[in-house]
C-alpha cells in the first residue's frame, strides 16, 4: 500500500532491494535504525489492514503453549505418528519422498499446498476450520528466514519442527469431540460421531458450541492468560484425530486395492 506498482516481470533481487532502500529511506527520514524503521513500515502499511490473528506475535504462542512441559509430554507421545503424517504427505527439496529417518532434517519439507491437502485429504475441514485457518496456523509456525534470497522455499514450505508446531497451532481453532461425548454416544472415531450429529440434525449446533468451549486463540497466545488454558488435552485429543484418519485412508487403500465395489465411499463436504 502507498507505494509504486511492480513493473511486470521485475525479479525478485529488483524487489528485494527496492524494499531495503525503502526501509533505509524510511529510517533517515525517522531519525532512527533500520530494525525500528521496518517496524514502523509495518505498522503503518500491514498491520492496520491485517486481520488481528494474523499479527500476533508467534513466540508468544511458542513460550506459552507449545514449550510447556504437558504439550511437550503429548507431543512425545505422538512423535512417531507425527513423523509418518510428515513423511507421507511432504516432499524433499529434491522432489522425493522425505524418508522416515530424514523427516526431522533440513532437507525435508512440506509445501503449503501439500500442508493444506493433508487436512483436505483426510476431510477434517468443517465451517469452524477451513483452508484459510490451516494456513494461517502454519504461516504463524514458520521458523524465522534471515536469508530471504537463498532460503526462498522457507517461506512457502514447512520443516518438520514447523509442522509440528502448526499441528498444536490447529488444535486450538479445529473442533474435535470429548472423549465422554463420543463414549456417551457409543462412538469409536471422530468420523462416526461427526455422520451421526448429521444423521441426527445437530452436528451445526454441536459444531458451534465446540467452537464457542475453545478459548480464543488470541488470548491462549498472550502471556498473561496463555499459561492458565494449556492446550495439551487439546493436541492429544487433534493426534487421536490424525491417528483414525490415517488408520482409515489405510483400510480405504486396502479395500480399493480389492476392487472398486470394495472401496470406502468419500464423504460429503459438510462445511
Amino acid at each position: 500500500r502507498g507505494g509504486a506498482p511492480h513493473r511486470e516481470g521485475r525479479s525478485r533481487a529488483e524487489r528485494a532491494a527496492s524494499n531495503a532502500e525503502r526501509v533505509a529511506r524510511a529510517a533517515r527520514s525517522a531519525g532512527c535504525g533500520v530494525v525500528e524503521a521496518l517496524r514502523l513500515l509495518l505498522a503503518a502499511n500491514v498491520r492496520r489492514y491485517a486481520p488481528s490473528l494474523a499479527v500476533l506475535p508467534s513466540d508468544m504462542f511458542r513460550e506459552t503453549q507449545l514449550h510447556a512441559h504437558q504439550t511437550e509430554q503429548a507431543l512425545g507421545e505422538g512423535r512417531g505418528l507425527l513423523r509418518g503424517l510428515f513423511c507421507e504427505h511432504a516432499l524433499a527439496l529434491t522432489g522425493e519422498r522425505a524418508a522416515a529417518a530424514s523427516a526431522g532434517e533440513v532437507g525435508a519439507r512440506m509445501s503449503m499446498s501439500e500442508w493444506v491437502g493433508m487436512w483436505a485429504h483426510f476431510e477434517l475441514y468443517d465451517a469452524k476450520f477451513s483452508p484459510a485457518h490451516a494456513k494461517l496456523c502454519a504461516a504463524h509456525a514458520q521458523s524465522v528466514v534471515t536469508d530471504a534470497l537463498r532460503r526462498s522455499d522457507a517461506f512457502t514450505s514447512l520443516s518438520f519442527a514447523d509442522f509440528v508446531e502448526a499441528v498444536c497451532r490447529v488444535a486450538m481453532v479445529k473442533p474435535i469431540p470429548q472423549a465422554e461425548q463420543m463414549s456417551r454416544m457409543g462412538m469409536r472415531t471422530h468420523y462416526d460421531f461427526v455422520d451421526a450429529q448429521v444423521k441426527l440434525g445437530r452436528y451445526k449446533a454441536w459444531l458451534d458450541r465446540a467452537a464457542r468451549a475453545l478459548p480464543p486463540y488470541a488470548e491462549r497466545c498472550s502471556r498473561e492468560s496463555g499459561v492458565e488454558v494449556p492446550i495439551a488435552e487439546e493436541v492429544r485429543r487433534l493426534l487421536t484425530v490424525l491417528a483414525q484418519a490415517r488408520e482409515r485412508e489405510h483400510d480405504r487403500a486396502v479395500l480399493l486395492a480389492l476392487g472398486p465395489d470394495a472401496a470406502m465411499p468419500r464423504r460429503r463436504s459438510i462445511m
